[in-house]
């Protein structure tokens, strides 16, 4: 009989408690930054195809520029940018844990690449004894489309590396 008691009680108690909460969808525009000021002005349209995603779901913008993730998955949004055009502002925004965030994306214009310079710096451990090939890394990259490099280094990376690329894929010959 207590144990009847014990249970009902509890089950009683289950059904008032309030149910986990699923987080909120994160919903936002990707848009073309016609005056590249990273806010969206009168007139600026949506730009469809654009990858969206959370970290656990890549999504599409619709044709207004629209998109919908289902959560704010690890708590950051990023967009993938197309190859003809450049982040006007962040690529990647923070939002919070519960979701329900309206997160838009500015894009600009820019004519389409054709090249590329794919400069890799992953975990240097500088000493003495690596310094001076360190160096020698770095003046190749500096030497090499300054002007590309930082744009690809802001695009890339913006503020999560506080430090600038280094070294540039090379062959074992070259080093």
């Amino acid at each position: 009989m207590c144990k009847t008691v014990l249970a009902t009680v509890l089950v009683l108690a289950a059904g008032m408690l309030p149910a986990a909460q699923a987080p909120a969808p994160v919903t936002g525009v990707v848009f073309e930054d016609a005056n590249g000021n990273g806010h969206r002005d009168v007139g600026e349209r949506g730009l469809a195809g654009v990858s969206v995603s959370n970290q656990h779901e890549v999504v599409e913008s619709g044709p207004d520029g629209a998109y919908r993730l289902a959560s704010p998955g690890d708590g950051v949004v990023f967009v993938s940018v197309p190859n003809d055009h450049r982040a006007a502002g962040p690529f990647w925004k923070a939002v919070p844990g519960s979701g329900g965030a309206t997160v838009d994306f500015a894009l600009a214009a820019r004519p389409a690449r054709t090249t590329f310079t794919f400069i890799h710096a992953s975990d240097t451990h500088v000493s003495k004894e690596s310094l001076g090939r360190l160096q020698a890394f770095r003046s190749i990259a500096e030497a090499r489309r300054a002007d590309e490099m930082k744009i690809a280094h802001e695009e890339i990376f913006g503020p999560l590396l506080p430090i600038s690329a280094t070294a540039i894929s090379t062959t074992p010959s070259t080093m």
